[in-house]
């Protein structure tokens, strides 16, 4: 009798525990975060009925092995990547809603996480709402690199012609990193600088948006990566809104 209601007693403790290990999120959030790591499946599902097709870079197989099952995605770490984070996309077949996936490194796994449903805001609410700088740079990154999965309406930024040609090196105190013009966008009174950013070293380095200060007049600055390294891990994209219509006015100096 007594080591019966011990194994009970373990089954209910056991089933708490994994209760609290899950996380929960509303599927009306832009990016959600995920934890992997290489011992530990992670089970994230998406509101029932929401059958989903996944994009991922290749550069990002390397390192996460996935199995989609309708509204459910397993992840796991094939290797360490504390480094660096992944970017999955998953869109709705039936509604073409896109989720985004934030892929990190960590010591502690995800056990299980949830996406469930919200009451929407009014379109009129939605539509009057004014974006932020930070915003704004993630309507020109799903621009840039995936406008088939993109959330917002793309008509959001309109595309401005900018020289392509320009060396901006300068820009970022100690000229660690070429960086060149790809595509500029306007939005209102704002402007979204959308640079092609390349590490001339030969080792890992972190970006720093301090090291951009006083360069540059800009109301926010975001780099795509936190560090860029050798390879195909050189590369990254550097973000600058500004109010100046002209690139070269932005610029300090």
């Amino acid at each position: 009798m007594f080591s019966k209601k011990l194994i009970l007693l373990f089954l209910f403790l056991f089933s708490l525990s994994a209760s609290v290990l899950a996380k929960t999120y509303p599927d009306s959030i832009k990016e959600i975060p995920v934890i992997l790591n290489v011992g530990t499946d992670t089970k994230v599902s998406f509101p029932d009925g929401e059958s989903l097709v996944l994009g991922i870079r290749k550069s990002s197989q390397a390192f996460l092995s996935h199995e989609l099952v309708d509204n459910i995605i397993y992840l796991k770490a094939k290797q360490d990547f504390s480094e660096k984070r992944h970017r999955l996309l998953l869109k709705s077949k039936k509604t073409s809603k896109t989720y985004i996936l934030i892929a990190s490194f960590g010591s502690e796994a995800d056990q299980e996480i949830k996406v469930v449903k919200t009451t929407r805001k009014s379109s009129s609410a939605i539509k009057n709402k004014r974006l932020e700088a930070y915003e704004l740079v993630r309507h020109a990154s799903q621009a840039l690199y995936s406008p088939d999965y993109a959330i917002e309406k793309p008509n959001i930024l309109k595309h401005v012609t900018v020289d392509k040609s320009l060396d901006l090196d300068h820009i970022y105190r100690g000229s660690s990193i070429a960086i060149r013009p790809q595509a500029t966008f306007k939005y209102n009174e704002f402007f979204v600088y959308a640079f092609n950013v390349k590490n001339k070293r030969n080792s890992i380095q972190k970006l720093r948006k301090e090291n951009l200060f006083g360069r540059v007049d800009a109301i926010g600055a975001a780099f795509q990566h936190a560090y860029v390294g050798v390879g195909d891990d050189k590369y990254s994209t550097l973000y600058i809104v500004s109010y100046h219509a002209n690139l070269l006015s932005m610029l300090v100096g």
